[in-house]
């Protein structure tokens, strides 16, 4: 960090918080999915376990898809709900395909991370 800027630094910052936000908002069917897998297997359905996994994996991948697609699409006006410096937006626009690409793998991976 020492040799970044004050403007790659706050671009940082603010990719770690839209980051933290999504993830956030991604990992909610992780917690109905852990709740809804422990009882299964605790009745020893464990079929009706996996299913609820794959499903849930699955809605997490199709939402963090539409996350993604959402913060690519908006990613001319996200910059200005944080800063009114050119500069730093220009650093902000350029991290937010970044933070774009990696919303289905996220969400996927905090609900796997939940059922494990």
């Amino acid at each position: 960090a020492t040799r970044m800027g004050t403007t790659q630094v706050g671009a940082h910052q603010v990719g770690l918080s839209v980051w933290l936000l999504l993830a956030l908002v991604s990992e909610a069917p992780s917690i109905a999915s852990q709740v809804l897998s422990a009882r299964y297997l605790g009745k020893g359905l464990t079929k009706a376990a996996r299913s609820i996994a794959y499903l849930t994996i699955g809605i997490s991948a199709t939402g963090g898809a539409v996350l993604g697609s959402a913060l690519f699409i908006f990613r001319d006006v996200i910059p200005s709900l944080f800063t009114s410096d050119k500069a730093l937006a220009n650093q902000i626009k350029q991290l937010i395909p970044i933070l774009a690409l990696q919303q289905p793998l996220v969400a996927c991976t905090l609900v796997a991370e939940g059922l494990l």
